[in-house]
């Protein structure tokens, strides 16, 4: 059975990603999608920043400006991103929507977004 994958995930040029051993030519991660309470869509950002940072990219920019809906199964799923990244010397920057910066409060997770910030050091 062949897994159908929603078609949300797509670089910032325009190309969409269609499969592990796509070439990515973006540092741009756009989650077009209002709701990511998904399991499916979390794992399929989890997966396409992983294989961003595998490729060592100088950067790595998630853009969730478009996202309204969420939990903290997402909220989990940018720390490990964010840990990885660390890890493999790649900067993470977020680009969050309220909805992601309310949530990363309640969860006690500020210091994740003050750190991914756009421009912080």
């Amino acid at each position: 059975m062949k897994i159908r994958r929603p078609k949300i995930w797509r670089s910032l040029v325009g190309r969409e990603f269609s499969g592990p051993d796509a070439t990515i030519e973006s540092n741009c991660v756009l989650c077009d999608s209002s709701d990511m309470t998904s399991c499916e869509q979390v794992r399929l950002l989890f997966n396409r920043c992983g294989r961003l940072i595998a490729q060592r990219r100088e950067g790595l920019t998630i853009d969730m400006k478009a996202v309204t809906h969420l939990d903290t199964k997402l909220l989990a799923c940018l720390v490990a991103i964010y840990q990885s990244a660390l890890a493999s010397s790649v900067r993470v920057e977020l680009l969050c929507s309220s909805s992601v910066l309310a949530l990363a409060e309640v969860c006690r997770l500020g210091w994740l977004i003050e750190r991914t910030s756009p421009g912080a050091a």
